[in-house]
Formats: C-alpha cells, structure tokens, sequence
C-alpha cells in the first residue's frame, strides 16, 4: 500500500513538473493469450483425455498492446507467436507487412528486448512522433511499462 501511494505521489509530480498532458502519456503492456486451449472445465470425458497422443492445444500469442492516457492514439500492436511463417499465411497470401500489427516470432512466443526495441524504434517512436505533431503538440512523451524483462529500465540507450 504504502509502495503505491508512494508511486501515485512521484508520478503525479513527474507529471506536473515535466508538464506532460494525457495526449503525450502511453501506457504498453503485453498480455499472453492462450487462443486454442479448451476450458478447465470441459465435456471431455476422463477417457477421451487419457487417449494416447490425447494433447491439448495450447496455442499462445503475446500482443503487446499500446495507448495513450487519452484513448485517441493506439499504436500499432507487437504481435510474437511461435511461427514466423504460419501455415494459413501461405495458404491465404497474406503478407506479414500488410498486417495491422508488427510481427515477430519465437519458440515460446514471449516479448523480447530485442523485439521490444525494434518495436519501439520502427513504431512506437514514428508513431507518437507524426501524431504529436499532428495535434500541434511538443513531442516528447512518456511512456509507462511494466516491470518486465524485455522492457529495459535503460530503454533510453536503445533508443535511435
């Protein structure tokens, strides 16, 4: 409690002294989503899942997902699933650049530092750049991520 009274006291003040407004705030976070796994509880009997090679989907996509305080900028989304290549990209010609999100892969499907900076270089920082502008604003923002491997605490020296 005290942790986060103590945060709702610093921000407020980093708002105030920077003179930030809720058009130049962005929060971004990821979230896991398990897309294909059934329900914990189910109609498949106990010998339907004790069948051999009997394996629940477990299909996971992370999106990282990105507004600001305001709610009229999103940012495009950072998509990473396992493939890089899914079969129903093939069979539908869809190309992975024309896609409404940025796409990137890896085995267990989590955000990495290195997805999470190209993502705020090639997009995030493009992004709020050309909508800053657009609304007549300073550009500089501030961004709020949580406290998560791929988000580095030096994001600063990544930055292009």
């Amino acid at each position: 409690m005290k942790a986060a009274e103590d945060y709702i006291k610093t921000f407020s003040y980093l708002i105030k002294v920077q003179g930030y407004i809720s058009q130049q705030v962005f929060n971004c976070d990821e979230t896991g989503l398990f897309w294909k796994k059934m329900p914990n509880r189910t109609y498949i009997t106990a010998e339907e899942k004790m069948m051999p090679d009997h394996k629940p989907m477990k299909d996971r996509l992370t999106p990282a997902l990105c507004a600001n305080a305001s709610g009229d900028c999103k940012i495009k989304p950072l998509l990473v699933y396992h493939s890089e290549n899914p079969s129903a990209f093939k069979s539908h010609k869809i190309l992975k650049e024309k896609l409404q999100v940025m796409w990137r892969s890896n085995l267990k499907a989590w955000v990495t530092r290195k997805f999470f900076v190209e993502w705020v270089n090639l997009v995030f920082g493009p992004s709020v750049k050309k909508y800053l502008q657009e609304k007549n604003l300073p550009v500089q923002a501030l961004l709020i991520l949580g406290n998560l491997p791929s988000h580095p605490p030096n994001l600063d020296d990544d930055i292009l």
